[in-house]
């Protein structure tokens, strides 16, 4: 986390320097780089981070459709969901910052897939690059989404339902199994 936050910050700052920008910039100049202490100077981090990447501007405006017109949603719901990016609890925000990867555990007993935008300047590539070369599985991949940033699963759906089918069906044959070839299985 602590070299993610790093990284993502330094891009962040790059981003912003442009004239449309200088309230980003400012502001991130103004808190510094990290680590910070506390979640509320992260969250400062993190709008200007989102704010200045030009996939995540699009995903903004994408996403309160989807939200607002999502079945079985309520506009508490809404509220909700838009409040949960204006708020992260500190305990919750030193967990976070304290984790690694690393000493987490990179063996799983189970097929492992990384699906990661290669260009994602947010949550680094090239970190989870690196994570996913140290993982031991039975079956893993590493699928860079061509293109694709933090949020590359929603905005590339079409890509991303491709690359994961392809996936699915070469270990669905190479374990002698079939999908069922019905709408909406993926094949």
């Amino acid at each position: 986390m602590a070299r993610n936050e790093a990284g993502s910050y330094a891009l962040a700052v790059r981003r912003a320097r442009t004239p449309d920008r200088a309230k980003a910039a400012r502001e991130l100049a103004s808190i510094g780089a990290p680590p910070y202490p506390a979640s509320s100077t992260w969250l400062v981090k993190q709008r200007w981070s989102f704010d200045t990447d030009p996939e995540l501007r699009a995903w903004g405006k994408r996403s309160l459709p989807m939200v607002l017109f999502a079945p079985h949603r309520s506009l508490r719901d809404v509220y909700l969901f838009n409040q949960a990016f204006t708020c992260y609890p500190q305990p919750l925000y030193e967990e976070t910052m304290a984790w690694d990867a690393g000493q987490h555990g990179t063996r799983f007993e189970i097929p492992f897939f990384l699906f990661h935008g290669d260009r994602d300047e947010h949550t680094l590539t090239s970190l989870a690059t690196e994570y996913f070369a140290g993982l031991q599985a039975p079956v893993r991949d590493l699928v860079l989404i061509p293109g694709g940033g933090h949020c590359a699963v929603l905005l590339q759906p079409d890509a991303f339902l491709t690359l994961l089918r392809d996936r699915v069906a070469t270990l669905a044959s190479g374990a002698g199994r079939h999908l069922p070839d019905e709408p909406g299985c993926l094949r």
